[in-house]
């Protein structure tokens, strides 16, 4: 009796996976630099993380969970990012003048 190789199932690569991908460097870049950035935090009653954090975000593209909505809004709010749609990786940032 021959053996049936069975057949294991791959887990997807990443760059097939189906999620949103964003552009933080544009919403950080919108909002200013990094001094700006925690200035921002601050002004709003939290401790800002360290600079050298906020510098991370921009490299690796990457606003945490916790701060991301508070950007936004201020970013909104201030005028300097119309639609939070603009984010979306392929898309137009429209940024205000």
């Amino acid at each position: 009796m021959a053996k049936t190789k069975l057949k294991t199932p791959k887990r997807p690569r990443i760059r097939d996976r189906n999620y949103p991908v964003y552009k933080y460097k544009a919403l950080i870049a919108a909002i200013g630099t990094d001094d700006e950035v925690a200035a921002l935090i601050k002004d709003c009653g939290f401790d800002p993380p360290p600079l050298a954090t906020i510098r991370g975000w921009r490299t690796r593209n990457s606003v945490p969970a916790r701060w991301a909505p508070l950007l936004i809004t201020k970013a909104m709010t201030a005028g300097r990012l119309r639609d939070t749609s603009a984010l979306l990786q392929g898309s137009q940032l429209e940024v205000a003048s």
